[in-house]
């Protein structure tokens, strides 16, 4: 019983190994001071982790779903700040795309004066078009950074906020596991399945 409850233990934590950023060295200490005391104190050991394991396996799931909101939320968001940013970009997109043509127009007149006239006054006329898409692009992205920068810090601190309270909640129930298991805290009853 004492090495299946400390196998569940064992596959509930490497779930967590695909998180790189949570800090599970402590919690690993307190999972081998379980299985240490586990194998000393077995008369304990089915009460205490016939109790704690669930409450572990839905810090676990808490997790799990804070943290994939994180990421929907984020999801979310950048998809409706890209939504927001669309139509200025297209605007700069057929702007530049008419500058170009009116340039490029020139290069179908047959005369080479005219086709050089044609370039002369093209180029002076969408050089002050260029410039203002120039200025546009410049402030659109300012302002889409900032824009993005923001959501960016929203997740990060969403997601800094689902793994400490599973670090702090799993060592917390690992700590009370422990002193049920040495006997220094209170043995649990667990309800017998009807």
């Amino acid at each position: 019983m004492t090495k299946k409850c400390c196998y569940l233990l064992l596959v509930l934590l490497l779930g967590m190994g695909v998180q790189a950023k949570l800090d599970m060295s402590s919690i690993w200490k307190l999972k081998q001071q379980s299985q240490a005391l586990g194998a000393e104190f077995s008369n304990n050991s089915p009460n205490c982790f016939g109790y704690y394991t669930p409450q572990l396996d839905g810090i676990l799931q808490t997790y799990e779903s804070n943290y994939n909101t994180c990421n929907l939320n984020y999801n979310q968001q950048i998809t409706t700040e890209n939504a927001r940013w669309q139509y200025a970009r297209d605007e700069i997109y057929v702007s530049s795309k008419n500058s170009c043509g009116a340039v490029n127009n020139c290069g179908s007149w047959k005369d080479y004066v005219d086709a050089l006239e044609c370039y002369a006054q093209a180029g002076n006329e969408q050089a002050l078009i260029m410039y203002a898409i120039s200025a546009d692009a410049t402030e659109l992205v300012t302002e889409m950074s900032a824009a993005y920068q923001s959501i960016e810090t929203v997740k990060t601190i969403c997601v800094n906020n689902a793994e400490r309270t599973y670090v702090e909640n799993t060592a917390k129930t690992y700590e009370y596991l422990n002193a049920c298991l040495n006997g220094t805290g209170p043995l649990p009853t667990v309800p017998t399945p009807r």
